[in-house]
């Protein structure tokens, strides 16, 4: 859900700035003894009539000075411009234990329902679509559709490839800023330009809640996020911000 958070470059021709940005994580509210540092890059880019997007995660925590937990995760991901179909891979390895997920997936047509289909390690499986669900790049450029219209509160739905494999409802509002103001690394190609909200989401990870805070720009950067699940939260801070040219057909 994080990628979801930071992949808000909306797929209309008219609204997209590709990019890749990079961002550095703190711990915050641990116990005393407990530290963490880790890093995540992004990126979105328009291949002819597809957004490719992917993501590089790693985050380390120790307690006591001894390694508690370990996490990578690497994502590539490819969606058509219009949000009709998708096609990802992800690697993800906790604490030495690596799991393999390849997914494709393909929204409601005629006479054909909406499904994603899965193999995790070996195992396949079938998510289904409903009506009215996105895809996740789809899904962030809906988000950014209303904010820019001002439709707050609203709720969407979308396919989590990172977290979950789930289609999952998360209700977004406009909140108060929780950041402070740091620095933002240059602005090339003015990407940072003009409008930015910031807006809270609330959902749900493995039984737990998880609430998402985030600062998105008009272009669809994401510039910091804050994410708070089992009292213990994680904010992420713009680092390094480049733009991306879109390839033609």
């Amino acid at each position: 859900m994080l990628l979801a958070a930071m992949l808000v470059a909306a797929p209309a021709a008219a609204q997209l700035k590709p990019h890749m940005a990079s961002y550095g994580a703190v711990l915050k509210n641990v116990p005393a003894g407990v530290e963490g540092s880790g890093s995540i890059t992004v990126s979105t880019m328009l291949r002819c009539r597809s957004w490719h997007y992917g993501q590089s995660t790693s985050l380390v925590i120790s307690a006591g000075g001894r390694p508690a937990v370990a996490m990578a995760i690497g994502l590539q991901g490819e969606e058509a411009a219009d949000g009709r179909s998708m096609s990802y891979r992800s690697q993800t390895a906790l604490n030495g234990q690596r799991s393999d997920i390849e997914g494709k997936g393909s929204a409601a047509g005629p006479g054909q329902a909406g499904r994603i289909e899965i193999v995790q390690d070996g195992v396949a499986r079938t998510v289904a679509l409903p009506d009215g669900a996105f895809f996740m790049v789809a899904g962030a450029a809906r988000m950014l559709e209303e904010l820019r219209a001002g439709r707050t509160p609203f709720k969407i739905r979308a396919f989590d490839p990172v977290s979950t494999q789930q289609v999952l409802e998360q209700g977004y509002s406009i909140v108060p800023s929780p950041f402070a103001d740091t620095k933002l690394p240059a602005d090339a190609g003015g990407l940072l330009a003009g409008r930015s909200w910031v807006v809270r989401s609330v959902g749900a990870v493995g039984g737990q809640t998880l609430e998402t805070v985030l600062q998105v720009h008009e272009s669809g950067v994401v510039s910091r996020v804050l994410q708070t699940v089992g009292g213990i939260a994680v904010e992420f801070t713009l680092q390094h911000l480049q733009p991306l040219p879109a390839v033609p057909c």
